[in-house]
């Protein structure tokens, strides 16, 4: 099975970090997987990512990095073969990225797979690459070790300047410039001869077959306990604080709604039992701009009640 830690987070953000860790490893997990198990792995991934401060804080409460560990540690919870990432690093500080580049290294040395898109990483990030993929226009440039992408652009009459990061060169080289009409024409030109090099120097990989001994099929939780988690969620949910608030609110201003157009029929049929009641008409038009302008405001009152 392959993870995926998308570069966008998709997490709950209502629910604390514990919380939507724990929910995570309930729909994930396969059901007879022991509770003591599915709690140390929980442990373990939040202190080795430093998330043990944040767990009681709410997702919406943390900052991008916190929210992008979460995710990422979510994935690595499956212990899957293979995990790919979409710009892990993108929206965190230096410190961060390198954090996160130095986990997914120990992630591969247990005879692993992370495959990861990344915009003009550092050199400190670029040493720690087994494998660099570099793609211009949707054209391979050039695929092959870290070590060797420096002799390869050298060779090629292109060698990295002095006191520069290869990765910011290399991508500014084989970036189309649209500055101007001739200056589009000539990286178009040197993107499109780069990429015909690579096909040329790159050696065809014949097809290995299937494996002697095929990994282990990963045993996830059925739909029915993924539907009763997730009902028990919705419910929890329900008669959280806030939602009491809502319905409390929603409530009352319905029957102050009914008691303001409540005798209108009264009225109607000549009885003046409340003469003075003039707010009652169906055309009364300052009881009508009242209660329009109160509903207006219901969207931020209850947005307010929400965040308590």
């Amino acid at each position: 099975m392959v993870a995926f830690v998308s570069k966008d987070d998709t997490l709950m953000p209502h629910l604390t970090v514990k919380e939507f860790m724990h929910l995570f490893a309930m729909l994930k997990f396969a059901s007879n997987t022991p509770v003591k198990e599915r709690r140390y792995t929980i442990q373990y991934l939040t202190e080795t990512f430093k998330l043990k401060q944040y767990e009681k804080r709410t997702i919406q409460s943390l900052e991008t990095e916190q929210r992008k560990m979460v995710n990422l540690v979510c994935q690595l919870m499956l212990d899957t073969d293979f995990l790919v990432l979409d710009e892990p690093t993108t929206g965190l500080t230096a410190a961060c990225s390198m954090f996160t580049v130095e986990c997914l290294r120990e992630f591969t040395s247990k005879g692993r797979i992370a495959i990861a898109t990344f915009n003009q990483p550092t050199f400190e990030m670029f040493k720690q690459f087994s494998k660099v993929a570099l793609i211009a226009d949707g054209q391979l440039v050039y695929i092959g070790s870290n070590r060797n992408m420096l002799p390869y652009f050298s060779s090629l009459r292109y060698p990295c300047p002095l006191f520069t990061n290869p990765c910011d060169y290399y991508v500014d080289l084989v970036t189309v410039d649209y500055e101007s009409f001739q200056t589009i024409e000539e990286s178009m030109e040197r993107v499109r001869r780069l990429a015909d090099l690579c096909i040329q120097k790159t050696l065809s990989v014949s097809d290995p077959g299937a494996p002697y001994v095929l990994p282990a099929k990963y045993a996830q939780a059925r739909p029915a306990r993924q539907f009763t988690v997730l009902l028990r969620l919705r419910i929890s949910r329900f008669a959280c604080l806030d939602t009491l608030w809502v319905l409390l609110y929603s409530s009352l201003l319905s029957l102050l709604i009914g008691m303001i157009y409540s005798n209108i029929n009264l009225m109607l049929q000549g009885n003046d039992t409340f003469p003075n009641l003039t707010q009652l008409a169906i055309d009364d038009r300052v009881g009508f701009t009242f209660v329009i302008i109160f509903v207006a405001a219901l969207p931020e009152l209850f947005r307010l009640i929400a965040d308590g």
